[in-house]
């Protein structure tokens, strides 16, 4: 019988993408994952499949999360305050990007630079 989980999964991806988006998909290793997250490998591969299914889902949750950080931003009706709304979002983006710890560039360029010419995904 397998052992319920005690780790906070949301957590787990979070400290998976830190270390992803700081030293890229080929430089991380499984190794660096586990040592990153207090998981061993055998609870990762477990929880979340090889390096590129954890990959695809710290990924696909980053890209989700960007998504609705722009609708929200952006939402509203086509009016005097639409400007705004688009100024607002794009120095929240400038900030964010100036911000980012280590100038490590924008996790999805990073993400889709590497890997896309060898995995379709």
């Amino acid at each position: 019988m397998a052992r319920p989980r005690s780790f906070d999964e949301r957590e787990v991806l979070e400290r998976a993408r830190e270390q992803f988006w700081a030293s890229g998909y080929a430089g991380t290793r499984m190794d660096d994952i586990a040592r990153a997250t207090g998981l061993g490998k055998g609870s990762l591969y477990g929880a979340f499949g090889d390096k590129g299914a954890l990959f695809q889902r710290v990924f696909g949750d980053w890209c989700a999360t960007v998504v609705e950080v722009a609708e929200r931003s952006l939402a509203g009706g086509p009016d005097a305050e639409a400007l705004d709304r688009i100024a607002a979002y794009v120095r929240l983006m400038a900030e964010n990007t100036a911000a980012g710890t280590e100038r490590r560039g924008c996790l999805m360029a990073k993400g889709t630079a590497e890997l896309a010419e060898q995995d379709p995904a």
